[in-house]
């Protein structure tokens, strides 16, 4: 085999898909290639394995260069290219981790206030059972089923004045049945109803 040390015999070597002249090439670019993937911020073994796979790549494909230069450009030039696409991978890879882990969170923290919300509705039901009946009606209606006093009044038979009383009274008793978190939730359903 003929020495191949001079860049232009080298070159003319590797275009005859001479596997000395490829060896010689990988090992002249593999370490200055590897230190210009490290500089995307990439890690040490990732740049080594986006390396070889340029490396490789440029022996198995059918490239024409008209120039050593052009190929030595041309080699910088797709360890750039692996490199942003390795970045842009390891980003939507984290990325989609990211929103997963969200969205597990989201998950725990959604069935955990309903949860929540269940068995203090629950505590609100129990509590509006102990009510006078005529009270534990009106006030049913109105903080489990939505109705604002009219609808109360029409749906009962009553006048908008008793709904009114028995709202205040039915408030009453429930501040006394009640903790204050789960009263306080009483007062906000009934609140959300009114919009």
């Amino acid at each position: 085999m003929e020495d191949i040390s001079d860049e232009s015999k080298l070159f003319s070597a590797f275009l005859r898909k001479d596997e000395k002249a490829f060896e010689f090439l990988f090992h002249r670019f593999y370490s200055p290639l590897c230190l210009y993937a490290i500089k995307f911020d990439i890690e040490k073994e990732s740049a080594e394995e986006l390396v070889q796979d340029v490396l490789l790549k440029i022996w198995s494909t059918d490239f024409h260069f008209d120039s050593y230069d052009k190929l030595k450009s041309f080699l910088y030039l797709s360890t750039k290219n692996a490199a942003i696409n390795y970045l842009d991978k390891r980003k939507r890879r984290l990325t989609n981790y990211d929103n997963y882990a969200n969205q597990i969170n989201n998950i725990v923290e959604d069935d955990s206030r309903w949860i929540i919300y269940a068995e203090t509705l629950q505590l609100i039901k129990n509590a509006l059972e102990k009510l006078p009946t005529q009270c534990a009606a009106v006030m049913k209606l109105n903080i489990l089923d939505g109705l604002d006093t009219k609808e109360i009044a029409q749906k009962l038979n009553i006048t908008s004045s008793t709904v009114y009383s028995q709202k205040t009274k039915g408030l009453a008793l429930l501040k006394q049945l009640l903790d204050n978190g789960d009263y306080l939730l009483v007062l906000l359903l009934i609140d959300t109803f009114k919009k």
